[in-house]
This record gives C-alpha cells, sequence and structure tokens, in this order.
C-alpha cells in the first residue's frame, strides 16, 4: 500500500510537471525565442525589434529569433501566436491597435483581452505626416486645403485597415471634412517604400523611420500628428503638432509592446518581465534609443495588463465615434 501510495505521488508529480502551466521558470530559457511581428520589414517594429533582440539574448542567454507575419491587418501574426504552444517560446511584439482596435471591426477566432498577457510596453510614439521634398503639398494646412478642393484625387498610404497609420488618418478626416484616396500597405516599411517611390502623395511614418529620410532631404514632413511634437532627435526640430497648427486631438498613440500567451507559465511570464525590466537599464539598449529618436516609457506587463479593459472600452468609443457619418 506504501509503495503504491509513493508510485501514486511520483505520478501525479510528472503530470503536473508536464502540464504547460504548472511549469516555473525552472531553466528557461534553454532555447531560441521567437518575436512575432505582425508586419513587414523596414517599419518601427522590425527597426525596434533589431536592437532589442541583440540585447535581450546577453540578458537571457538565448537568442531571439524575429519572424515577420504580416496581413490581415495584424491578424495574421497575432493568430499565429494565439495558436502557438503557451510554453514561453513564441512572443507577439505587437501595439494597442492591433490588440484593441482591429479586434473590435472585424471577426477573429480568439479574444485578445483574455488570450494574451502583457510582458512589457516599450514605448509610444505618434505618426509624422510625410510626403517628397518635391511634393507640391508644402504643408499640413496645405495639404487639407488640396484634399477639400479635390476630394478622392490624393492618394494617401497607410500601414493597414486599424493599424496606427489609418487610425491616425481617420481622425484627421473626422476632423476636417476631407476624403482621400486610401492606399493600404502591409506595415510601416512598405508604406514607406511607396512613399519614397512616389507611388502615393501622402505617407506617415514613425519617428526612427523617418529620421535617415529627414537627414537626407528625401521627405519632408509636414506635421507631428498630435497635441505634442518628439524632440528626442535634433532632425525633428520645427516639425510642428497638428495642435499647434489649430487642430487638437488628432492622432493616435502607438503602444509598443511585446505579449505572451496567458497560458504561458507564471515562473517564465515572470521571469520574461523581470528580464525586459533589466532591458531598458542596459547602457547598450539606452543607446541604441537615443539613435532611433525614441524614448523609453517602459511599463510591466502586469501594469499595463490594468488599464488594457479600460482602454478597450474607450477604443470602442473611439470607433463609433469615428466611424458615424
Amino acid at each position: 500500500m506504501k509503495k503504491y501510495g509513493m508510485s501514486l505521488f511520483m505520478s501525479i508529480v510528472l503530470f503536473a510537471l508536464l502540464v504547460p502551466g504548472n511549469v516555473d521558470a525552472g531553466d528557461y530559457p534553454n532555447k531560441p525565442i521567437v518575436v512575432v511581428i505582425p508586419f513587414g520589414p523596414g517599419g518601427s517594429h522590425d527597426l525596434h525589434a533589431r536592437g532589442i533582440t541583440s540585447i535581450m539574448a546577453d540578458i537571457i542567454g538565448q537568442p531571439m529569433i524575429v519572424k515577420l507575419l504580416p496581413g490581415g491587418a495584424g491578424m495574421k501574426a497575432t493568430g499565429f501566436v494565439a495558436n502557438a504552444r503557451p510554453d514561453g517560446y513564441t512572443i507577439l511584439f505587437t501595439h494597442n491597435g492591433i490588440d484593441m482596435i482591429v479586434p473590435q471591426t472585424r471577426k477573429v477566432p480568439f479574444n485578445t483581452q483574455k488570450t494574451f498577457k502583457t510582458i512589457a510596453k516599450i514605448n509610444h510614439s505618434e505618426a509624422i505626416m510625410i510626403t517628397l521634398s518635391n511634393s507640391k503639398y508644402k504643408t499640413f494646412k496645405g495639404f487639407i486645403k488640396a484634399a477639400k478642393k479635390n476630394p478622392g484625387k490624393i492618394n494617401v498610404a497607410h500601414s493597414g485597415v486599424w493599424g496606427s497609420s489609418y487610425t491616425t488618418f481617420m481622425t484627421i478626416a473626422k476632423a476636417t471634412g476631407i476624403k482621400v484616396n486610401l492606399i493600404p500597405h502591409k506595415g510601416g516599411g512598405p508604406m514607406m517604400r511607396a512613399t519614397l517611390a512616389g507611388r502615393v502623395d501622402i505617407g506617415f511614418a514613425s519617428p526612427p523611420q523617418a529620421i535617415p529620410h529627414l537627414k537626407s532631404g528625401k521627405i519632408r514632413a509636414l506635421a507631428f500628428v498630435a497635441d505634442k511634437t518628439n524632440t528626442t532627435h535634433p532632425v525633428f526640430k520645427g516639425i510642428p503638432s497638428t495642435k499647434d497648427l489649430g487642430y487638437p486631438g488628432l492622432g493616435f498613440s502607438m503602444e509598443r509592446i511585446f505579449m505572451f500567451h496567458s497560458k504561458v507559465p507564471a515562473g517564465r511570464m515572470n521571469y520574461m518581465r523581470d528580464s525586459f525590466a533589466k532591458l531598458t537599464k542596459h547602457k547598450s539598449f539606452k543607446r541604441f534609443m537615443r539613435s532611433i529618436g525614441m524614448p523609453i516609457q517602459f511599463v510591466r506587463g502586469d501594469e499595463y495588463d490594468k488599464v488594457r479593459p479600460k482602454e478597450y472600452a474607450r477604443f470602442t468609443e473611439v470607433i463609433k465615434s469615428m466611424t458615424s457619418k
């Protein structure tokens, strides 16, 4: 009887160890971690990931491999992580629009608010409206005036329906009443390439995307679509905010967030949250962020998740406001 009881106990222990939800950090991680990004190459997430993953490899002792999965307004990559084994080896590097807006505007086979938990928010930023330097659109107000005079004629790029640049433009359209020809792209990188090639009249860029092209004189910045300008890099000097130009309350603040499947074991979740906290104090990371003109605005995942339900509800009202006639 004693032998049977010991065997039963060992079986229960073994079962507990094999169930993903009961696995603590242990020797985690002991193999590479895949970071899935819902956008194509050259966008702000791709640019951030290049620096972050290389430094994180030093912190956790394992490489982080970036996997770009654009498509479906961010839902292709989101679905990939939702269906991946929740063992802590697949991370979603996304933003709050993909997490909270897109799932409210289309049918998806998962609930992002229940399926994911946040590891960390790294920072946030607003978009810069850009055009080529030789464009006839010299100012933000000049663009608005031209769009009113020629409804539906100006080609404006965005990075995907209800993505950050699309949502940004929708706030502009709602406030000004303009109508343009919106052209979708699979992320900020493809959108930037289309703008640089002159395939569209107007585009949007995140600060790190815009820096090299502003330096070279290839593009002109019409405005930060926000109530404040970005002052993290000298090249942004002189770019007005839309509030400065008489249009307060425009834009979308894109919050860059790393997420795990909600069923990832608590020990591994906490380990990764702690590791990202270490990242923000790393000298190489601070130097990298300065080089791309971005601040560090770290929020630990458990703190960020406390506000997600309220933000989700707020975006419900934002969507209603922007889609109402």
